[in-house]
């Protein structure tokens, strides 16, 4: 994308690279106040890229639904935020917070900061619901953060495993 003729990248920091406002805004623009924050990603640009969960913050629209905001930022330090009110990523951070404690924001609706990694992302999960304004058959998505299996970790591998079993036998101390 290009403003004032300086083109920026794409993506959740469009603006990134850019250091002077007078270079991209009109004169008559430089006494404004810049938004500052970052956007809303959609959560299919998540899928298999790793990220790191900076903090939450729970909340319900005038509907009653209830919904997590997941402050991020990618593996090159580009921050964003998406939001999940499914049974997928609003559930697992919510029994995350759980497990350790932290659960008193889930209902009052304040942020938790975190350092929470999805190593490979979001996964989704695609079926078939049906839709209930019209009654036809739609399909629906569910989010879910990818998780990595820690029962492995710090756990000798098979061949060391062996390894160790052979010397002993050398040494005679094999049970």
């Amino acid at each position: 994308m290009t403003y004032g003729g300086k083109t920026t990248t794409e993506g959740p920091n469009i603006m990134s690279g850019i250091n002077d406002w007078s270079d991209i805004f009109p004169d008559a623009w430089q006494d404004a106040e810049v938004i500052e924050g970052v956007d809303l990603v959609d959560k299919a640009e998540l899928l298999g890229k790793a990220f790191l969960i900076t903090s939450v913050e729970f909340t319900e629209n005038a509907q009653g639904v209830n919904f997590v905001y997941v402050s991020a930022e990618d593996v090159d330090g580009t921050r964003f935020q998406f939001n999940d009110s499914s049974t997928g990523v609003r559930q697992q951070i919510a029994h995350k917070l759980t497990l350790t404690g932290r659960d008193a924001a889930i209902e009052s609706g304040g942020q938790v900061d975190l350092r929470l990694i999805a190593p490979r992302g979001l996964r989704v999960s695609e079926y078939a619901v049906k839709d209930r304004t019209t009654g036809k058959m739609k399909t629906a998505r569910t989010y879910y953060l990818t998780t990595v299996d820690t029962s492995a970790v710090n756990q000798p591998s098979p061949a060391s495993k062996v390894a160790k079993v052979a010397s002993a036998k050398k040494t005679g101390q094999a049970s």
